[in-house]
C-alpha cells in the first residue's frame, strides 16, 4: 500500500495536471504487478525498471527516458528517493534532488551525506513544500 499522504499527494498532483513517473532499479517483473495491484498508482506517467534500458540507476539514461515519455524536460524536474544512487541519477540528469526520508533506509546510512539538494522525513512535507513552491 501507499506511505501515508501518497493518496492525497498524487491526487493534487492530478488535479494541477502535474506529470509524475516511477523510476527504480527493481526489475520490471517484480515492479509492474506491484504497480498494478495498487490502483492509487494509476495515473503515474510511466514507469521504468530496471531493465527497461540497458543501464540503471545512477546512469542519467533512466531519468531522461522518463522525462522524454512524460514530455519534460529534466531540469524542470524532482526526483526523490531513498537511496544514495538515487540522488546522484537525479544529479546526473540536471534534476533537482530531494531524499525521502519515509522510504527503506538502513540505520547505518547518513542521507544527509548524499548531496540532495532537499530532505523530507514525510510525504506531508514534501506535499506542503510542493504546494507552496507550484501554489
Amino acid at each position: 500500500r501507499p506511505y501515508e499522504g501518497m493518496v492525497d499527494l498524487i491526487e493534487w498532483l492530478d488535479e494541477k495536471q502535474l506529470p509524475w513517473g516511477i523510476v527504480t532499479n527493481k526489475p520490471g517483473f517484480l515492479t509492474e504487478p506491484l504497480l498494478a495491484a495498487l490502483p492509487e498508482l494509476a495515473s503515474c506517467g510511466v514507469t521504468v525498471s530496471a531493465d527497461t534500458l540497458p543501464v540503471r540507476k545512477p546512469d542519467p539514461a533512466p531519468m531522461y527516458f522518463a522525462c522524454d515519455q512524460l514530455g519534460v524536460e529534466a531540469s524542470h524536474c524532482l526526483y526523490v528517493g531513498d537511496h544514495v544512487r538515487d540522488i546522484e541519477a537525479g544529479r546526473n540528469a540536471g534534476m533537482r534532488t530531494a531524499v525521502a526520508g519515509w522510504g527503506y533506509l538502513n540505520d547505518d546510512e547518513d542521507p544527509a551525506q548524499w548531496g540532495a539538494d532537499l530532505h523530507f522525513d514525510t510525504v506531508q512535507a514534501l506535499h506542503h513544500w510542493l504546494r507552496y513552491e507550484l501554489g
